[in-house]
């Protein structure tokens, strides 16, 4: 079964979404409203799935019913909210074999205008795979794995004959040979955080260096401020004077 997936390097966890239809109302007894189209994980045939209790290392924060974690996601017009389980996860791998690993992960049963390609009520996406760097990470979980690495490079769900890729983690996301020489890189700066950070300089138009202060891109010691990497955010946004300066010189 083919399914859509939406990466999201702002998140740390794994969601899949799971249809009203499906809800095991011993787990979880709201009224929810979320219909789902799509392709979708059929926890119910799963001998070894288990909702994950409140003490266990991964329940961050713990939003706590029934003695089972919960998790809420905001995002700026929609949103997750479910409870945190632990399942196996399977992988194919470039031998033709797949490889299991047990992992914890988020299944969403209230998702609230999460839409997917062509933006119609048959609404497909069936999980949201969050990379970002925190504990709860799928990177951080196999991280004898992944080494905290990946690479992926996704063409538009608009194409017309709906081109596929592979996001690839470990060793297999390191550039070799020619790649090298052909392409820019920084260090990514890595806290506490899902959030991934970079040294932001200054910004340049047409060669030249904005007067900005590069120390209201600084992230501080304690977690704040900085300059984060979003690829799933339309905008950019920036500090008012940054933003101002930008602005006068582009108007």
């Amino acid at each position: 079964m083919l399914i859509s997936s939406i990466l999201d390097k702002t998140n740390d966890f794994h969601v899949k979404v799971i249809p009203i239809d499906s809800i095991d109302s011993a787990y979880f007894s709201e009224n929810l409203t979320f219909e789902e189209r799509g392709g979708n994980f059929k926890y119910r045939e799963s001998s070894i799935f288990h909702p994950l209790s409140c003490d266990h290392p991964l329940c961050i924060p713990k939003i706590c019913q029934q003695e089972i974690c919960h998790y809420d996601v905001s995002y700026p017009e929609s949103g997750t909210r479910g409870w945190f389980a632990h399942d196996t996860f399977i992988f194919s791998s470039g031998t033709k074999t797949s490889e299991r690993f047990p992992a914890v992960f988020g299944c969403g049963f209230d998702d609230r205008n999460i839409s997917f390609g062509d933006e119609t009520p048959n609404n497909v996406t069936a999980e949201i795979m969050g990379l970002g760097y925190g504990p709860r990470s799928i990177l951080n979980q196999l991280r004898q794995y992944t080494g905290l690495r990946f690479a992926y490079c996704l063409p538009s769900w608009k194409e017309p004959n709906r081109t596929y890729t592979y996001i690839c983690f470990g060793n297999n996301a390191i550039f070799r040979g020619d790649l090298l020489s052909r392409v820019q890189s920084t260090r990514m700066m890595l806290r506490r955080s899902a959030l991934y950070y970079v040294n932001m300089l200054g910004i340049s138009i047409e060669g030249r260096r904005l007067n900005i202060n590069p120390a209201v891109f600084q992230l501080n010691p304690n977690g704040t401020d900085g300059f984060g990497m979003d690829s799933g955010s339309p905008q950019t946004y920036l500090a008012t004077s940054t933003y101002v300066t930008l602005r006068e010189e582009m108007v």
